[in-house]
Parts: C-alpha cells; sequence; structure tokens
C-alpha cells in the first residue's frame, strides 16, 4: 500500500423540515472554495434522446411558429421536422423571408421539401 493520501468527500442531503444527526468526518483537503463547490457539485441529470414529438415542437420553437402545440396536434412530427430543417437552411441561405409562415403553409398544403442534402 502506498502512502499517499486518499480524498473522500461524502455529501449528506437532508430534506428541509426533517431533523436528522449529521456526522462530520472532517475536512477534506481541498485548497480553495471553488474547489470545494466543484467537489460536491451533484452529477449532471442523465440526458436521453427527445420523443420525436418533442423533437418535433423544439423544431417549431426554432424556426418561430406561434401556437407550437396546435400544429403538433395536427401534423405528423416527422413531416414536421422534414418542413423545419428545410426551412432552416433556407433561412440560412437566405431565401426565406418569413420562416414561421412558410412552414406553416408548407404543412398546410402539403408542398414537397427536398430530404437531406438534395437542397
Amino acid at each position: 500500500m502506498s502512502d499517499q493520501a486518499i480524498k473522500i468527500v461524502i455529501l449528506l442531503r437532508v430534506p428541509q423540515g426533517t431533523s436528522a444527526e449529521v456526522v462530520q468526518f472532517g475536512q477534506a483537503d481541498i485548497p480553495d472554495q471553488a474547489a470545494a463547490a466543484a467537489a460536491l457539485r451533484p452529477d449532471p441529470p442523465c440526458r436521453r434522446n427527445p420523443t420525436p414529438a418533442e423533437a418535433a415542437l423544439a423544431a417549431l420553437r426554432k424556426v418561430g411558429v406561434d401556437h407550437p402545440e396546435r400544429t403538433i396536434k395536427r401534423y405528423a412530427p416527422a413531416r414536421i421536422l422534414q418542413v423545419c430543417q428545410h426551412a432552416i437552411e433556407q433561412t440560412r441561405q437566405r431565401k426565406l423571408k418569413n420562416p414561421p409562415a412558410w412552414v406553416v403553409t408548407a404543412l398546410r398544403r402539403g408542398w414537397t421539401v427536398p430530404k437531406g442534402e438534395d437542397q
């Protein structure tokens, strides 16, 4: 075994309004407050892949469509994503002046948009 010290940080979370005894094991050998805060920071929540409906809703919001929740109820998420992606690309190329209106019109009228790199 090595003579090197091992630093162990234990974080106990006690819900507010409850009484509980907390045992202090000792101070960790952390040189500054920022490092102490980093050591006690909780792990980030797990990220999950969004559902197709969540992705479509996010795309509608990104484009700027008013009331995207209504649009989600009327059209398939895959179709919404396809139209929104095309609108975003066309906007980058400065070919659309009003992307939200274009997206809603394309969905209502069933316009065909190029897929993938054919744009």
